[in-house]
């Protein structure tokens, strides 16, 4: 419960109008009696002015439901009066929870005029990690002309607010190849399939369409004969995110699985911005799953899926890989991005030879989580060194993969530009 405030302006007045009401009554003189009643009648026409026209006010808020780390978002709030009388004294809380200091409060300066609305703006800063938040609610205070009563109303206008994690800028990722430019994605050649361009002649197979029958051969062969096009083949980069709880080290923005998603964010953001096709999977406490796509329109998705995703995985990152063996592309790239030194590299050799016999450039990020605030675990490192992180960097070298390193603290675009060469 709250304190009452003794000192109150309307404590003070009631206290005044009792006081003068019973020396008017003892003293028998009218002028005083009048003051009195002066004094209880402004506390009771507070009163009534301020709870009757509470109920006849309301809000709204506008705001755009997303916006990226460190970005301001302008939130308008439109307060409408529906009351005959005017509102003097206004004011609203807002919670924009996203911000280190949530709590928004806003004082209408001018009044809001009998069946009229109002527009008042607060800027809020996605100071937060990326997540998904609730805006709100909103809380209106009235006050009397005289400022003696505040009575207050909950608004239970709130809404969902994603915050997508930042995109790091990526100018070059240095892979050897043609140009000597980083550039995910199948390898250029000729396959049979379905375009424009003429590739050649098969026998016919149930299901071919009719209309790619080739008449002349079938006539000439004595057999059906279709026509095959070129298959056309474009760019293609899968992004497998390592979010299992038991790879977890640091906390909050400074975390193995934060540096992850952000990683993922960008590679995404660099490939797609080319024209390229991007997936990204992995298993958290959900499994994330934004299936090929390109434009705009799929890198929001994805943005969306890392923004929701929670790095509470109990699926060992190997399973994860063969489970979507399949969906990875011949000829296309995958970059694994691993939050722990703390990885049975062996149990992917299964996976990475089957994929390298189907032409899949593979790629490693190396998160060295020794690095960041142990939590759950602590393991020692020897002379500056963790030795998970020597045995993890050789297989993957041994296994002809390119592999860069990242530690707690590092330029993670810088970090993404200094692939190796092999």
């Amino acid at each position: 419960m709250a304190p009452v405030k003794l000192l109150h302006r309307r404590n003070q007045l009631a206290l005044l109008g009792v006081i003068f009401l019973v020396l008017g009554f003892g003293t028998a003189k009218p002028a005083v009696l009048y003051l009195a009643v002066v004094f209880l009648f402004m506390l009771v026409l507070g009163y009534l002015t301020s709870t009757t026209l509470l109920p006849l006010v309301s809000a709204r808020r506008e705001a755009h439901p997303r916006a990226f780390q460190g970005d301001t978002v302008n939130v308008a709030l439109t307060i409408r009066n529906a009351s005959v009388l005017p509102l003097s004294l206004v004011e609203i809380e807002d919670y924009f929870t996203p911000d280190e200091v949530p709590n928004k409060q806003l004082l209408v300066s001018e009044a809001v005029r009998a069946r009229s609305v109002c527009r008042v703006e607060y800027p809020g800063t996605c100071m937060k990690r990326r997540g998904m938040y609730t805006i709100g609610p909103i809380k209106l205070t009235l006050s009397d002309p005289l400022g003696l009563f505040e009575p207050k109303r909950t608004i239970g206008d709130t809404m969902d607010f994603t915050v997508y994690p930042e995109i790091l800028p990526l100018e070059r990722v240095p892979i050897e190849g043609r140009s000597n430019v980083f550039s995910f994605g199948r390898e250029n050649s000729l396959l049979a399939g379905r375009s424009l361009d003429f590739f050649g002649v098969r026998e016919y197979a149930p299901g071919d369409p009719i209309r790619h029958i080739h008449w002349p051969s079938t006539a000439r062969l004595g057999r059906i004969v279709v026509r095959e096009f070129e298959r056309t083949v474009t760019d293609q980069l899968t992004i497998l995110l390592d979010l299992g709880r038991a790879s977890i080290a640091g906390f909050g923005e400074h975390s193995t699985p934060e540096y992850v998603i952000k990683m993922a964010a960008a590679l995404s953001h660099h490939s797609l911005q080319r024209g390229h096709e991007v997936q990204v999977l992995g298993v958290g406490e959900a499994p994330l799953d934004a299936p090929f796509g390109r434009g705009s329109g799929h890198e929001a998705f994805i943005l969306e899926e890392l923004a929701k995703a929670r790095p509470r995985g109990q699926t060992p990152m190997p399973d994860v890989l063969r489970f979507h063996l399949e969906r990875i592309p011949d000829g296309s790239s995958l970059v694994m991005l691993f939050a722990s030194v703390s990885v049975q590299m062996e149990a992917f050799a299964d996976a990475w030879a089957l994929l390298r016999s189907r032409r899949v450039r593979l790629f490693a990020v190396l998160i060295d989580d020794t690095t960041f605030l142990q939590i759950e675990r602590y393991r020692p490192r020897r002379d500056g060194v963790s030795v998970e992180l020597v045995e993890a960097r050789s297989r993957l070298l041994d296994a002809g993969i390119p592999t860069v390193i990242v530690c707690h603290g590092d330029d993670l675009a810088r970090a993404l530009g200094s692939f190796p060469s092999v």
